[in-house]
């Protein structure tokens, strides 16, 4: 069906279109595709149903976990990763991925944040829409002890030394 709108086509919502210049009604796309939320949007965004894309999809990450630090390239494959003009974000755990690089409509690469935690979701943004399917996880490594000072006999504080104990703040 149609959603009544006071709006021309080029103001259509997520999720509607416009099929007919200066329309003053937003058509809704099919159910689970989405219209694109562009930095500069225009009227050809937002004018027929082939407007209204798929959410983007990650089939597998690599790799799939990394050190607690971050900062370490990976590899995200999948479908519906935009266009050359598509604005693409990633968060995982409410983290945000940096240094992101969209190679193509399948493939992007990012640097990873610091972080903890395993069978994390990976949520990817392009264009204002939002993955909603988590084919694949991400992992931070376990932390790994690799040697401990006791305390004195008196008491006082033990020493724990190794890697992947988190980020620095927590």
């Amino acid at each position: 069906g149609t959603l009544t709108s006071n709006v021309i086509c080029s103001q259509c919502q997520s999720r509607t279109y416009s099929s007919k210049a200066n329309q003053m009604f937003c058509t809704q796309c099919p159910l689970g595709k989405f219209t694109r939320n562009r930095l500069v949007t225009t009227s050809a965004d937002f004018d027929d149903a082939q407007d209204c894309v798929l959410p983007p999809l990650i089939k597998d990450i690599i790799p799939k976990n990394t050190t607690t630090q971050g900062n370490i390239t990976s590899s995200f494959f999948g479908e519906h990763f935009g266009d050359s003009g598509s604005v693409v974000s990633i968060t995982t755990n409410g983290l945000v991925w940096t240094d992101i690089v969209r190679k193509n409509a399948t493939w992007i690469i990012a640097k990873s944040p610091p972080g903890t935690g395993a069978n994390l979701k990976i949520t990817v943004e392009v264009d204002g829409v939002i993955s909603s399917e988590h084919l694949c996880l991400f992992s931070y490594g376990r932390p790994n002890v690799t040697s401990i000072i006791p305390p004195p006999f008196n008491g006082g504080t033990i020493q724990i030394f190794g890697k992947n104990f988190g980020r620095e703040n927590d």
